[in-house]
């Protein structure tokens, strides 16, 4: 099954799944459980071992989560439902998922290949100031310092505290101002650094779908780029988060998925400083 007809049938189970409260979702699935799984599994922190050599406790770690998975499912905030999915066809999506990537273009390629527990080949090196917000002023040049270690396969840059001097808001046309001012930025830093063609995760300042959906095109981020798509923890997702997916998936792109509790704190129309602020004071 190819990309599209793989997140279509996504698409159909985020509108036909078992509706749920989301309190309910979070306290009778998600947080009972876990539970359940520790339990089951024999699952808890040993802090005497924190890099595990025990292969009978990894085969129980993978067990429990996909155990888990398949109990809970993945909860769409936007339609009130559960994303479900059966055992055998995770197992087939992991089966199916390729072993490498291709990122970046030209003499800036890299590949980017699966590691398997004990892999003797050393791991790609991301770098960046991850998300970190950066003045207006400073952004090319603290940007252009990353571009220019060569130990960086992946460029992870900083987000900007505002554009053209505004604040950011989310779901503005000030997200998607931001959003190309990231394009136009990130491409300056890596022409001084003699390295144009090096991926970088985005789109850093793109909080809704809108300024995903609008840099990732022409003349903007490309498909050789890291599209960056969270869930929403725990175990969520929304329309708009899909509506990065389905873009990204018709402009080809390499997806990253991961967990992000900013989005799922962050008001429609709320100020993309006060949505950091509250992050890092937890």
């Amino acid at each position: 099954m190819d990309k599209l007809s793989r997140f279509l049938d996504v698409i159909d189970r985020a509108y036909s799944g078992p509706m749920v409260d989301e309190e309910e979702f979070d306290l009778k699935i998600v947080a009972a459980g876990v539970q359940r799984v520790l339990q089951k599994y024999s699952l808890k922190f040993d802090k005497d071992h924190i890099i595990q050599q025990d292969d009978a406790l990894i085969d129980r770690a993978f067990e429990a989560g996909l155990d888990f998975l398949i109990d809970c499912g993945v909860y769409n905030r936007s339609t009130g439902r559960l994303i479900r999915f059966k055992r055998q066809e995770i197992l087939d999506t992991l089966t199916a998922a390729p072993s490498e990537v291709v990122i970046g273009e030209g003499p800036d390629a890299r590949i980017y290949r699966t590691r398997k527990l004990e892999d003797p080949n050393p791991p790609q090196v991301s770098g960046g100031p991850i998300g970190t917000p950066l003045s207006e002023e400073q952004y090319v040049t603290i940007m252009q310092s990353y571009w220019q270690e060569s130990i960086l396969d992946l460029i992870v840059p900083g987000t900007l505290s505002t554009t053209y001097g505004r604040q950011l808001r989310a779901k503005s046309p000030l997200e998607i101002a931001a959003s190309w001012q990231e394009v136009a930025f990130g491409n300056e830093a890596a022409r001084r650094a003699g390295r144009p063609g090096l991926s970088r995760m985005c789109v850093e300042m793109s909080i809704s779908d809108i300024g995903h959906l609008s840099s990732i095109s022409r003349g903007g981020f490309k498909p050789s780029d890291v599209h960056v798509i969270p869930m929403i923890g725990e175990m969520k997702t929304s329309n708009d988060l899909l509506n990065k997916v389905a873009h990204s998936v018709q402009q080809n792109g390499v997806i990253l998925g991961f967990y992000d509790r900013a989005r799922a704190r962050l008001r429609e129309g709320a100020l993309l400083d006060e949505v950091l602020q509250d992050v890092t004071a937890e």
